[in-house]
């Protein structure tokens, strides 16, 4: 799996995928923007904050995507040596499947820390999901409002 990921890191650095970088005060600012006070904002800051929210998105969109790659190869790895130590021990108990993957996670320690991974890797997933579509709704409002002033 290491090697997969060297690759994958590899090329995002030739690729200048992960050099993103949004100032991060002014982006919780963003992101606590009331509404109401959205008309106190000059043109040139609302400028700052799409050229922010547009870093962001890219961030958000390559972690999402390392998130992914992450996930898929611990799963990947998890099964391949499941299976790997379900052909190789004959001690292996159980009448089902579930049963048999039951025990052996009980049993091999190697095997439940990486299962342990397998979840952690699916719920940081799940917590990036959706995230790209929500920061984009919010990046289009600021653009229509800059576009909107810039008309007046």
């Amino acid at each position: 799996m290491t090697s997969v990921m060297d690759k994958v890191n590899t090329f995002s650095d030739e690729m200048l995928l992960h050099y993103a970088a949004p100032n991060r005060s002014l982006l919780v600012g963003i992101m606590q923007l009331d509404a109401a006070d959205l008309n106190q904002v000059y043109p040139g800051q609302l400028s700052q904050y799409v050229l922010v929210l547009g870093q962001y998105l890219v961030m958000l969109q390559y972690n999402e995507n390392m998130k992914n790659i992450e996930h898929m190869l611990t799963a990947k790895t998890f099964e391949h040596n499941l299976n790997m130590e379900k052909f190789a021990r004959e001690d292996v108990q159980g009448k089902t499947e579930k049963e048999r993957r039951a025990w052996l996670l009980l049993n091999v320690p190697e095997l439940d820390q990486l299962h342990g991974d397998v979840l952690v890797a699916e719920a940081e997933k799940m917590v990036i999901s959706g995230m790209v579509k929500a920061v984009e709704g919010l990046l289009n409002a600021l653009k229509k409002e800059l576009s909107g002033r810039h008309n007046d």
